[in-house]
């Protein structure tokens, strides 16, 4: 690609700028793209988790970020319990979940074959807090 080169005081710099992002947008602009992939929640969990898949040329990421509620739900130590789902067939990846209680609780995370993303904290977690969840998968 043919970029022109910038440089303070130049004629017409700011049009320079624009025609390099033009350029720029039709070599690569029709290569990348990204849906939402939906979430619905289960089990009387509520939350906000935003996940995406992008499109860049051959290769594919998915993101996961977001938090969900208890509500009047106990997580178990060491139990998966189902909080969502997704399409079947959604790859995830590696997501990190974790709650800012007072004693850090870190888990696991898990999509079972009809959807169903499980989370497994190490400790148990009572009703009324906030789990975090972050990751992502790129193949």
């Amino acid at each position: 690609m043919d970029l022109t080169k910038i440089f303070s005081g130049m004629d017409k710099g700011p049009e320079a700028i624009q025609a390099n992002f033009e350029k720029i947008n039709s070599a690569v602009g029709d290569k990348v793209s990204s849906q939402p992939i939906q979430v619905t929640f289960i089990n009387g969990f509520s939350g906000d988790i935003s996940m995406r898949t992008y499109q860049l040329g051959s290769s594919r990421i998915t993101t996961i970020e977001g938090w969900f509620n208890t509500g009047n739900a106990t997580l178990k130590a060491g139990a998966a319990t189902g909080i969502f789902k997704v399409p079947v067939d959604t790859d995830i990846g590696m997501v990190f979940a974790w709650t800012n209680t007072s004693n850090m609780l870190n888990g696991r995370v898990h999509v079972q074959t009809d959807g169903t993303v499980t989370v497994e904290l190490e400790n148990e977690l009572g009703p009324n807090n906030y789990v975090d969840l972050l990751g992502m998968r790129a193949y």
